[in-house]
């Protein structure tokens, strides 16, 4: 009887202290040897994500670049060379900060871009996203464990990042 007692309360406890779980997060940050106001202004706005994120075809805004425009990305995804996402600017804080998220009808995605600047001429850029462990399979059609799908993404992830640098410190 105490052993099924104490299983009971740690599995109480461990429903009751979790974090969320429907979700993964995939988190890299890269130095660009540019401004802070000139990293933001380039790789803050969505529409820009088509020059240095490798799977999006095209990006269409409801309005102008702040918070309460609707993105609309299609992108290739595995099988999938149309997969569509809808996402709205939450947060936009030059030269700071920028949050996309998906909306309620949607799988949960929220795109988190923060900026600090290191030196005159150096950012430091970090790309955060949630992404709800549904959205994979049903994206790309490929059945895949999430944490397989997070150690992809983030080698992703570190490309994008790397042919953003390129980009911004070319011009």
């Amino acid at each position: 009887m105490k052993v099924l007692t104490i299983s009971f309360i740690l599995t109480l406890s461990a429903i009751a202290f979790a974090k969320d779980t429907n979700y993964f997060v995939v988190e890299n940050s890269i130095v660009i040897n540019k401004p802070i106001g000139k990293v933001f202004e380039f790789a803050a706005n969505p529409l820009n994500d088509e020059q240095w994120r490798s799977e999006v075809n095209k990006i269409k805004a409801s309005g102008p670049w702040e918070v309460g425009t609707t993105y609309k990305e299609d992108s290739t995804l595995g099988l999938n060379p149309h997969y569509k996402t809808i996402t709205k600017m939450l947060e936009l804080e030059h030269p700071k900060k920028m949050v996309v998220q998906t909306g309620q009808e949607h799988l949960h995605l929220r795109s988190e871009r923060t900026f600090k600047k290191l030196d005159e001429s150096k950012t430091l850029m970090t790309y955060h996203v949630q992404v709800d462990k549904g959205m994979p399979y049903t994206a790309t059609k490929l059945p895949a464990p999430s944490f397989l799908v997070k150690i992809y993404y983030s080698q992703v992830m570190k490309s994008y990042l790397q042919k953003l640098k390129r980009i911004l410190e070319q011009n």
